[in-house]
């Protein structure tokens, strides 16, 4: 700002002792105000920029727990026969896939450098919570497709350590499911 006023200051002859000409102070402010929204303009693209982050991070919180919460609901719906194996496996598929592409789109926006450095961790973790929950769904459909007892521990195992990583990711840790 200083170097851009100083050489319009010195391409004005008209300078006075007593300050700037008008001609002078209307290039002047003209300068202020076009810095002044260049300054508002990188400042807004940074709280847009922080904006969709936040909203990144609030849409993959709901995705998560509600992906849980349906894997679990599916379950309980197949183990009280609300649900018949097709159902119970077409829903169960349909929760893996959603989140899959979810997950593919935070990979994009890692391998794209979509995203500072700062935030790499943070998307990291998600797509660990995505990682988490789709091997709760796998065990849970290799327990419908088998019937095994061995299955379903596997199950509740996953479905303990989804619910651990989600409900720390949520700032959830003391609560119950």
């Amino acid at each position: 700002l200083l170097v851009i006023f100083g050489l319009v200051m010195s391409s004005v002859p008209s300078i006075s002792a007593k300050g700037v000409s008008s001609k002078t102070k209307e290039k002047a402010e003209s300068i202020e105000a076009a810095e002044g929204e260049e300054a508002a303009d990188s400042e807004n693209a940074v709280n847009q920029a922080d904006l969709f982050l936040e909203t990144i991070g609030v849409l993959s919180a709901q995705s998560l727990y509600l992906t849980y919460t349906s894997i679990g609901t599916t379950a309980d719906g197949y183990a009280k026969e609300t649900y018949d194996k097709e159902t119970a496996t077409t829903l169960i598929k349909t929760y893996q896939g959603l989140a899959a592409g979810a997950k593919d789109q935070l990979n994009k926006l890692l391998s794209e450098d979509a995203v500072a450095e700062k935030e790499v961790e943070a998307l990291n973790s998600i797509i660990e919570g995505f990682d988490l929950l789709d091997a709760e769904a796998a065990a849970y459909l290799n327990y419908i497709k088998t019937g095994n007892k061995k299955q379903l521990n596997t199950f509740t195992t996953k479905k303990e350590k989804a619910w651990a990583f989600i409900s720390e990711f949520m700032g959830l840790k003391d609560s119950e499911e």
